[in-house]
């Protein structure tokens, strides 16, 4: 039997009946260790996590809390600037660094998950955005970057 079958067929069998599938209210506390692969913007990640003997998973990761610039509004420009530069910002801070995964949930986008996210250093990733001023809270997710960044000008 090819090896990974085997790690399959083992895995499946020692789930407890009625949980081979995670319901989406389910969170996983952490701390869980991942590599951050790239910075996709500047609020979402995508990491590398060992989970098991020989398997790791690779996942994008929204950071928790906060909301930044869209680097792909067409009709902003101002808008795409600012959410390049907090996208450059947070590539300085981890790229290519492993980072403490906490509060890990599904968030509302197939293929991601939630977590607030601490650099090796203990450095809370979001409220470093906020005291940055290139993230607003997430709960303001109706924040106009557009219109704050032409304001400025």
């Amino acid at each position: 039997m090819p090896r990974h079958i085997f790690y399959l067929l083992f895995f499946c069998l020692s789930l407890p009946a009625g949980h081979a599938v995670a319901a989406s209210s389910e969170r996983l506390n952490g701390p869980i260790t991942a590599h951050v692969e790239r910075v996709i913007d500047g609020d979402t990640i995508e990491v590398r996590a060992r989970i098991w003997l020989d398997q790791e998973l690779v996942v994008r990761v929204r950071l928790s809390g906060i909301d930044t610039p869209e680097i792909t509004r067409p009709d902003c420009p101002a808008e795409r600037a600012k959410g390049l530069n907090a996208q450059a910002r947070l590539i300085s801070l981890i790229q290519d660094q492993n980072v403490r995964l906490h509060d890990i949930h599904y968030g509302k986008y197939a293929g991601r998950v939630v977590a607030r996210v601490e650099t090796d250093q203990g450095v809370d990733i979001s409220a470093w955005m906020l005291s940055a001023g290139l993230a607003a809270k997430y709960y303001d997710i109706n924040y106009n970057w557009c219109a704050d960044a032409i304001s400025k000008n």
